[in-house]
């Protein structure tokens, strides 16, 4: 499979997560109650992001920037509490 093909079903994918999060009432009193319907959200949430990341990486790869990774290591760490960090 090429690069534009992996990037067009992790759209496909993203597209569809997403879609399910626009469908919750996100100022509903059951997200806030019902743990199921919560976690479903953080995960989709979840799934579209690393979606997003991955396709990123994918078009890094294609187009020759992974030294770019080597070359500011400091911006791929997270910091000790989990903050994305550039400065450690």
């Amino acid at each position: 499979m090429n690069a534009e093909d992996r990037i067009l079903r992790k759209l496909s994918f993203m597209q569809r997560c997403v879609s399910y999060l626009k469908s919750v009432d996100a100022g509903s009193t059951e997200l806030e109650n019902n743990y199921e319907l919560r976690s479903a959200v953080e995960r989709n949430f979840q799934l579209a992001i690393e979606s997003a990341i991955d396709i990123g990486e994918i078009i890094i790869s294609r187009e020759g920037f992974e030294e770019l990774r080597y070359a500011f290591p400091r911006l791929y760490r997270l910091s000790d509490n989990s903050n994305f960090s550039c400065h450690r």
